[in-house]
């Protein structure tokens, strides 16, 4: 009987042994699934970050920048024609003046004058209109690059290039003579004009500075 009694307790001493192995081996195993604080760092460390453009510190209002491929990108700088209001920022310019185009009609979207003041830097493209030319004697700046069209300010409703004539053009010619030349320039604006009616107007500016020139052969 004692012989019995002590197998019996041998053989419940292995179940239970065997149980309580099972028991810890499938807690490892669960306890080995879980990311730790270590790996979840990791695996955020591994995923691609985000591609933030940042503008200058000129850039004063939320506009949305997002950068695309190498050098393309999309701005969000178009104020409404219907809600803007003087002291507005508008990119990296202040609005002082808001006017319809032709006084006898009422502003809206075809018909505006707004005038920006602040001091930008930018770089594009002049051309001194010359002989024959329907602009003759006029010096005008297109073609800007991203880093500079980042910095105007433009409105909805108008799909037109960046593209504007200087107001003092006696400073202008003195600048970029001869007549009848282009060429690439890193300038200095200020009261800047968006003109809307039609295709007979254009935008304006007042040159301040002219920092860089390369002169087309």
């Amino acid at each position: 009987m004692k012989s019995l009694k002590f197998i019996i307790l041998v053989v419940s001493l292995a179940v239970i042994n065997t149980a309580v192995s099972g028991c810890i081996g499938k807690g490892q195993k669960q306890e080995g699934n879980k990311p730790t604080v270590q790996n979840e760092q990791q695996q955020n460390n591994d995923r691609p970050q985000e591609q933030v453009a940042t503008t200058t510190e000129e850039i004063n209002n939320e506009n949305i920048l997002k950068k695309v491929g190498e050098d393309k990108v999309i701005i969000d700088n178009r104020a409404d024609i219907n809600n803007i209001k003087v002291g507005d920022k508008i990119a990296s310019m202040t609005v002082v003046s808001i006017m319809p185009y032709k006084s006898y009609n009422p502003l809206l979207e075809g018909n505006y004058k707004i005038k920006f003041n602040g001091k930008i830097e930018i770089t594009g493209h002049y051309i001194y209109y010359g002989e024959g030319d329907m602009l003759e004697n006029k010096i005008c700046f297109d073609n800007l690059d991203n880093a500079s069209k980042i910095k105007m300010p433009q409105l909805k409703g108008d799909d037109r290039e960046i593209w504007f004539c200087f107001n003092n053009e006696n400073f202008a010619k003195d600048a970029f003579q001869p007549k009848g030349s282009s060429g690439k320039a890193t300038i200095l604006i200020d009261n800047y004009t968006i003109n809307m009616y039609g295709s007979e107007v254009w935008n304006t500016a007042d040159l301040k500075l002219v920092k860089a020139i390369n002169k087309n052969k």
